[in-house]
């Protein structure tokens, strides 16, 4: 887990009773907001691993604060949301990746749905990563690929003899097999 938790809720009483909770997981950091604005701002300025909304908030949208946190900075997210507030907050979530719970809350289903947020997040963190890593081998195969048919059209070789001229090329120099066929691209386009 690279961050601590952000807690953001108007209601000092709020902040100070699920801080207090939040104090049980023994994260690396708990920030508190009182304010969406005060919020935002920190996420673009700290590391968090999880975002807990108690909604409403003054000035701003409880929910559209735990999706922004969720979906476009891939936190985990929980939203506390009145108890009748709760089926709707659910399903507008839906696929979003955001955990809500109704209030007033137990503190054991609390933990429970941090824990598990938490949890979520780091295998979904090693998901992105691994799906970073495959695009980036797809993006060199596709660079060798195009290498290879322009030695294939430019030099008449073979697609063997072509692959192995380009690992050469790479080994000879002491470069990735990337720049050998970027290099490749260069001299021929």
């Amino acid at each position: 887990m690279t961050g601590g938790a952000l807690l953001i809720s108007s209601s000092e009483k709020g902040r100070l009773a699920l801080r207090s909770l939040l104090e049980e997981i023994r994260l690396p950091s708990i920030e508190t907001a009182a304010s969406g604005s005060e919020a935002r701002r920190l996420l673009t300025n700290r590391p968090f691993s999880i975002v807990v909304v108690n909604a409403p908030l003054n000035g701003e949208n409880g929910p559209e604060l735990a999706l922004f946190a969720a979906s476009t900075l891939g936190l985990a997210s929980l939203l506390l949301v009145r108890q009748e507030e709760l089926d709707g907050a659910a399903a507008s979530m839906g696929d979003s990746g955001v955990l809500t719970l109704g209030k007033p809350i137990n503190g054991q289903n609390f933990l429970q749905a941090v824990r598990l947020a938490l949890a979520a997040h780091v295998k979904i963190a090693a998901l992105r990563e691994e799906n970073r890593r495959l695009y980036e081998r797809l993006d060199e195969q596709r660079l060798v690929n195009r290498a290879k048919w322009l030695l294939i059209e430019q030099r008449g070789l073979t697609e063997p003899q072509a692959h192995h001229f380009i690992e050469k090329q790479a080994m000879d120099q002491r470069i990735p097999k990337r720049q050998a066929a970027q290099d490749i691209l260069d001299l021929y386009i």
